[in-house]
């Protein structure tokens, strides 16, 4: 893992000591929880799908790295004013990943993803043993329209958000009131918004789930950079 995080910063030609601290993070976790953790979601999901390919925490840290480089450390223009020590929401958080590299890197990263109550989603249990084990500390809330954040104003200094799935059929007008929201959670300083957009699906009635346009529209108002097809970075405030 450390040489691939290492061949990860010098390709992206970044510090490589971010690969350092997060190899030294990685080797504080402890291997006896995880192999409990990955045992007794095997028995229950022997066969490969999505509810047992988040044990593979190799290639999600090297996912989140990645991430991490590309829309933060890699754009030169936005490290010079992110620097570290920032308060950070990643919204759909998942397994904890993206968050647990942040704060190896010395930000203090905060998750948000649906409550672990949910009986219909046999994920959510090893989502949140994940996160405990990340060390990472969750806010349980289930995105929807026009539903309130249970946060306080000017609560983080930046947001993340990656690969969502909560938006099938928004409009623009649900986005509108989404990014409303995290502008009354953010700081005052420099706060912004890093989003990777899911890829654009076709249901078999021909209507399109994680459009892309309707996004784009509800931020056009906002100075905002492209990164990729469908990644983007927001200045908020």
């Amino acid at each position: 893992m450390a040489e691939h995080l290492l061949a990860l910063c010098k390709a992206r030609s970044v510090d490589t000591t971010l690969a350092e601290q997060v190899t030294i993070a990685l080797d504080l976790l402890d291997v006896r929880r995880f192999d409990k953790i990955q045992r007794e979601t095997l028995e229950r999901f022997p066969e490969d799908n999505r509810y047992n390919s988040y044990l593979d925490f190799c290639h999600h840290i090297y996912k989140a790295m990645n991430l991490y480089l590309r829309f933060i450390e890699g754009k030169r223009d936005v490290a010079e004013t992110i620097g570290r020590n920032r308060k950070i929401l990643d919204i759909g958080s998942g397994s904890g990943a993206f968050s647990f590299i942040c704060n190896a890197l010395g930000h203090h990263a905060i998750g948000m993803d649906k409550p672990r109550c949910d009986e219909n989603d046999p994920l959510i249990p090893l989502i949140y043993q994940l996160t405990q084990w990340y060390n990472v500390e969750v806010i349980e809330h289930a995105i929807e329209r026009m539903v309130t954040f249970p946060m306080a104003d000017r609560s983080f200094d930046d947001f993340t958000m990656f690969y969502p799935t909560f938006y099938r059929r928004w409009k623009r007008e649900d986005w509108d009131f989404f990014i409303s929201e995290l502008t009354r959670c953010a700081t005052k300083h420099d706060t912004r918004f890093h989003v990777k957009i899911s890829t654009p699906k076709m249901d078999e009635t021909g209507e399109v789930h994680y459009s892309v346009e309707e996004f784009t529209h509800a931020i056009a108002k906002f100075d905002h950079n492209r990164v990729g097809k469908r990644g983007f970075v927001i200045r908020l405030t």
